[in-house]
Order: structure tokens, then sequence, then C-alpha cells
């Protein structure tokens, strides 16, 4: 392994535990003494103080591609973190660079004052500042990205809210969705497949060429890191596509907000349904009745699929609570 990447993994694994120590934070109620300065953000500072470490020299700086890459890392931690407190909320191009800014900012903060503190007890005061105005910094910067009103219910709460975003098991999926796995045409591309990519990695081991789609997409053969609206979906090119609680979900919220983006995601659901081969199928749910109605019975068959709580065995009310699968007639 490379000294600096060694050295960088060390630094990701400090920048871990100091978001972990403050991961149940409230940014829109934060106050400066609820800030949490961990162990092990002290003892690599003390130890960087000593000389003992010795990491921040050959990377700290605006130009080391090291500093860089550990400024994306934390931002990219951090969007992966707004996800799990709401599934719907998204950045723009323009907002992700800022907050890669911002984390550049904070990072060469930390850096200059260690390399600057003159005694070890005012260095552990001056962290914590760095940490208190980096809360405040972030607080700001949510108020004010395009998707602000999603997190308006955390404006009065101490503690976190989530909209959760599970991670559901292969076999949940596939019964959900009511895929015949016998029966399915390959190649399969997952869209939204979750930071586990189960789906995906289940479907490979039964030898079926599968692929996952997710900003947050794990590492690994198969995946493609990358947003669904900003992906490209080529014409006939996936024999199945697969989306449970995912694509349509989000074109479900956009369609139904006042501020929302249906429009490009119906351009999206179309250009996925042109990217499925003859007779290859769209699986997803929940339904979409509102641009189903809308397809040409000559082009594309509809099956659709109650769905029913899973612990009461009822069928579930809202008319959108169905899977479907869009089917591409050849």
């Amino acid at each position: 392994m490379n000294p600096s990447d060694k050295k960088l993994g060390a630094l990701r694994r400090v920048m871990e535990a100091q978001f972990r120590a403050n991961a149940t934070t409230n940014l829109f109620t934060f106050q400066a003494e609820d800030a949490v300065l961990s162990k092990e953000t002290v003892a690599f500072a003390m130890q960087e103080k000593d000389g003992a470490a010795g990491m921040l020299p050959p990377l700290f700086g605006d130009e080391s591609e090291s500093w860089k890459r550990l400024a994306a890392w934390m931002a990219d931690r951090l969007m992966r973190h707004v996800m799990r407190i709401n599934q719907f909320a998204a950045m723009t191009a323009d907002e992700k660079e800022q907050l890669l800014r911002i984390y550049a900012d904070y990072l060469d903060a930390i850096g200059e004052t260690i390399l600057a503190a003159k005694d070890r007890e005012g260095l552990a005061l001056s962290l914590r500042s760095l940490v208190v105005r980096h809360f405040f910094t972030l607080r700001s910067f949510f108020q004010g990205i395009r998707d602000a009103k999603l997190f308006d219910r955390l404006r009065h709460s101490p503690v976190l809210l989530h909209i959760p975003c599970f991670e559901y098991t292969p076999e949940l999926q596939i019964e959900l969705l009511g895929i015949d796995v016998n029966k399915l045409r390959t190649p399969v591309l997952d869209i939204g497949c979750g930071m586990s990519g189960s789906l995906v990695r289940r479907l490979q081991q039964q030898g079926f060429e599968a692929y996952g789609l997710d900003a947050f997409a794990p590492d690994g053969r198969g995946f493609l890191r990358a947003g669904w609206l900003e992906f490209s979906f080529q014409p006939n090119k996936w024999g199945t596509v697969v989306s449970h609680m995912a694509f349509s979900n989000h074109f479900q919220h956009h369609h139904e907000r006042i501020d929302g983006q249906p429009e490009r995601y119906a351009a999206k659901y179309m250009e996925i349904l042109r990217s499925i081969t003859a007779k290859g199928s769209f699986y997803y749910a929940p339904g979409l009745p509102f641009i189903e109605s809308l397809l040409p019975a000559d082009r594309f068959e509809i099956r659709t699929k109650r769905l029913q709580d899973r612990e009461t065995g009822r069928w579930l009310p809202d008319e959108r609570r169905y899977a479907a699968r869009v089917t591409k007639l050849g």
C-alpha cells in the first residue's frame, strides 16, 4: 500500500469516529455545548502535536490529492447520512460542489490548528471550537439548499427524525415485485440498489448478469455509482430492470410536490422503458397510475400486484400500493 494511502486511511478512521460521535446531533437545533470531540480525534491531534504521527505535513494543503480525496469522502459520508434522515433529499450539482468546499475548508482549518498549536491544552479547545463552527456552517448550508423544506420537521425537534430508507432483503424484494427468477431476462439492472446492493449480489451468486445503480452503490463488480436522473439509459440494453421502493417512490414524491420535478422523472421513466429489450420488463413498486395510464397498449403490457401488510395480511388501501410490471411488447 502506498504510504500516502495508508495515512489517508488512518485519517478516515479518525474522521469516521468524529462523525459517529455527533451522528445524532440535529443541526437545526444544535447549540455550541452539544458539540462532541471524539477521543480518537483528540488522540490523533495530540500525536500530531508531539510529532509522533507525522501524517499531516505530507497530506495537508489544497493542492494535495489525498487531501481532496479525504474532503470528498467526508462530503459523501454526510450525504449518505442525510439520505438516511430523509430519503427524498437530493442535492444539485452546485450544492454538492459547495458541500465539498465546506469540507475542504474544514480540513484545512483542522490541519492549520494542529500544526500551529502552542500547547496540548489549548489544542483540544481550539478543535472543539472548529467543530462548533463547522456545524453552524452546515446548518446555514442546509437552510439554503433546494430541498430545505424537507427538513422543516427537524427545526423544532431536539433529536433527529427519520423518513426511513430501508435496505430490504433480496427475497422480500423478489416476492413483493412478483418476479419469477426462473423467467428473468438478462442483463438485469437494479435501480436504487442501495448501499449494500444485496439483490444484485444475490442474483450474481445465482449466475445472472446483474448490475446495480445507486448514488451510493458499493464498490465491486457490476455496481454503477450514479444518480438515476443523471445516468444515461441506453436503448434496448436491459432484459430486466427492477426498482423496489426507489425510483417510482421518488417519482411519486415529486409528482405530489408543489416544487417537485415530475417532468424530469417522467422523461427518465420513458427513457428506462426504452432501455428495455423486446419482451423485457420493468418491475417497480409503488405503482405509478398517473403515468401508466398514458402508456400505449400496443407497445407495453402492464400487470399489477396488490401489496399486503405483512403483519396483518390486509390489503393496503392506497391505490398506489401495488407493484407494477411493465413489459415491452416485441
